[in-house]
């Protein structure tokens, strides 16, 4: 370990060197007794009480809570990052508001006997069924077919990924995937994602460079986010309807690989989606730096939650917890007087728990904020304790420490200055890409190779419930979680990054 002219040997004590105040010397305790735990109390309370309704986007109480952190933000004196706190986040919600495909005398709808997966059809269209039995991705032939709908059966409807690239490549007007052979399956993945596709959507209305999100458009060999080929999924018993033959009949062609019988039915089709242009913020404030190096450590964490479907989901530590202790952190260095050796930025991202997209937009348009982001430190759930500690033992999950050395460096020497709490590494895992790492804003920023970490105090029973209340948080452990954070945040700026 380095030794630190600053850090004088004295494990309990944090120094911290300022030009415009000298030597200041703060002993954990003092910092503790500046922890104001009641205003940290007072910050959740508000962030999860009902007349914020769950701060979800589609709501009011999603923007209220925007107002509510400017609001603390400009009243400890955090400096703005623009004119005022707010970075709008172009979204936009989509939906399916009527898809069927049906002829004279059978009609079939979205999730009652098809599942559709493509690019909106505005208008009704008609085209012709074309029947062309099983086929393998390899063996796909699609040549003669322009402008109809070509019905194939495949062994499992799971993969029909595996043909998305030979249909773009066809001149067919669209697709029906059916698995014959196994008919159950058609209705287990109707009710599987039922739920999923019926939901109004939220997408970013900017680009997004993040291979895990645009995983799919990969697949398919284009970077829309929906695919121009119309295709559908059903079940051989609606398919059986909709040519006016029997199952057996379509089996046998299939078998034979003779379709001369099978007749080629008109089908009427459509799929409108209603696009409605939707915003989010993110909040955002700065302790400058001494310099103009403008070089910064963001410290961030979501304020957005689930809203009230039927009962409130609160959302007291996910993530009320966050944004409160990410304030307290910006009001004890305004409080100390802490001039940075980097710009320390405080973002409070919205749309979270839509897939992250309030932090996408910060990083995309992070020029803006700075001429270059050093490190993330996001703070996600943090007022808990779980199933695998208990309340005497103070804890907190870091992820990320051991890919991102500089900042683990810098947690670990803040762990060691710290008497009643220590570093939990044991969910430091960043190469699961469905583990707690990248299921939370710092992936925002790893995905544009700046390291990042994550603090947790972990799971529990309430996640993502109505019972993820203010009463369930532990505030004896949050005051210890701030003591680490400032010490952290303090060490990484001053010795750590560059």
């Amino acid at each position: 370990m380095k030794i630190y002219c600053w850090l004088i040997c004295l494990i309990p004590f944090l120094c911290i060197s300022n030009s415009s105040i000298g030597q200041v010397v703060l002993s954990q305790r003092e910092v503790e007794q500046k922890v104001n735990v009641d205003r940290v109390m007072r910050n959740v309370n508000v962030l999860s009480s009902d007349s914020l309704m769950g701060r979800s986007l589609n709501n009011e109480g999603h923007t209220k809570a925007a107002s509510f952190i400017a609001s603390e933000l400009k009243l400890m004196g955090v400096t703005p990052i623009s004119n005022n706190y707010l970075q709008a986040v172009p979204l936009v919600r989509t939906y399916w508001n009527e898809v069927y495909l049906k002829t004279n005398s059978y009609t079939l709808t979205n999730f009652d006997g098809i599942i559709y997966n493509g690019n909106p059809i505005d208008e009704p269209v008609s085209k012709k069924l074309v029947f062309r039995g099983h086929v393998s991705p390899d063996s796909l032939e699609l040549t003669g077919m322009s402008d109809c709908i070509v019905v194939l059966f495949i062994d499992n409807l799971w993969k029909d990924v595996n043909f998305l690239r030979s249909i773009k490549k066809s001149d067919a007007y669209g697709f029906i995937f059916v698995n014959p052979f196994n008919q159950k399956q058609y209705y287990s993945l109707e009710r599987q994602l039922k739920e999923h596709y019926t939901r109004r959507r939220v997408h970013p209305r900017f680009r997004v460079d993040d291979d895990a999100y645009n995983m799919v458009s990969k697949l398919a060999g284009t970077t829309d986010i929906y695919l121009d080929v119309p295709r559908f999924m059903m079940p051989i018993d609606k398919l059986a309807k909709l040519f006016g033959v029997s199952e057996r009949k379509l089996m046998k062609a299939s078998e034979s690989a003779n379709f001369s019988d099978i007749p080629m039915p008109t089908v009427m089709l459509r799929s409108q989606r209603v696009v409605e242009p939707l915003e989010t913020s993110n909040v955002i404030g700065v302790i400058p730096s001494a310099t103009t190096g403008k070089r910064a450590i963001v410290v961030s964490a979501h304020y957005d939650h689930l809203g009230n479907a039927g009962a409130l989901y609160a959302g007291a530590d996910d993530n009320a917890s966050g944004v409160a202790v990410v304030l307290e952190l910006a009001r004890l260095l305004k409080q100390i007087g802490y001039t940075p050796k980097h710009d320390i930025v405080f973002s409070f991202f919205g749309a979270e728990e839509l897939g992250m997209l309030g932090s996408m937009a910060f990083v995309n348009y992070r020029k803006q904020i700075s001429d270059s982001i050093v490190a993330n430190i996001n703070v996600d759930m943090i007022g808990r304790v779980d199933s695998l500690h208990t309340k005497r033992n103070g804890y907190l999950y870091l992820l990320g420490a051991g890919k991102y050395s500089v900042l683990g460096d810098a947690f670990s020497l803040a762990d060691s200055l710290t008497t009643d709490i220590a570093i939990d590494y044991s969910l430091d895992n960043p190469n699961d890409i469905f583990g707690m790492f990248n299921l939370s804003d710092q992936r925002s920023f790893t995905a544009k190779s700046i390291p990042a970490v994550m603090v947790t105090s972990g799971l529990h029973n309430d996640y993502h419930t109505p019972r993820d209340t203010p009463n369930r948080l532990d505030y004896n452990q949050i005051k210890q979680r701030v003591v680490l954070l400032l010490n952290a945040i303090v060490i990484a700026d001053k010795e750590y990054l560059q």
